[in-house]
């Protein structure tokens, strides 16, 4: 089965709640969906901010049309780490033609005093297809 996050209400500016682990990881995902990539580079940790600046980063979601996050659940916590496990389906223009890829995500998340905070995380590519037809 497969559960899809979006926004209830269309009204701007959204506000990302960070206030659990699965939370923040979902948060993340509507950042990017809702293309507020500034919005969801804020959702990174302060490490993984120094580490790549923004405008670095950003160029990554460049051609991202549209981003689907489901099966989301935290697998650990010790203290103020967590581990948060999700399937994620991005839409990407690629040479003119849409490419939707299904990805097994792990992010480690880190509990700061504004909420939790990704710090890190693995993906494995799961899935890839053309789509012949995308309406957003």
């Amino acid at each position: 089965t497969w559960e899809r996050y979006d926004w209830f209400y269309l009204d701007r500016p959204h506000a990302y709640r960070t206030d659990t682990p699965v939370r923040a990881v979902i948060s993340f995902y509507l950042a990017i969906d809702d293309h507020d990539i500034p919005g969801a580079y804020g959702l990174l940790s302060s490490a993984l901010r120094s580490a790549q600046p923004y405008e670095a980063w950003a160029v990554g979601y460049v051609t991202t049309l549209a981003v689907e996050v489901g099966v989301v659940h935290e697998i650990a916590r010790s203290g103020g780490t967590a581990r948060v496990a999700a399937q994620v389906v991005s839409y990407d223009n690629v040479d003119g033609r849409v490419v939707a890829r299904l990805w097994d995500v792990e992010w480690t998340l880190g509990q700061t005093e504004n909420g939790w905070r990704l710090e890190s995380a693995t993906a494995e590519l799961l899935d890839e297809w053309e789509l012949k037809y995308y309406r957003r």
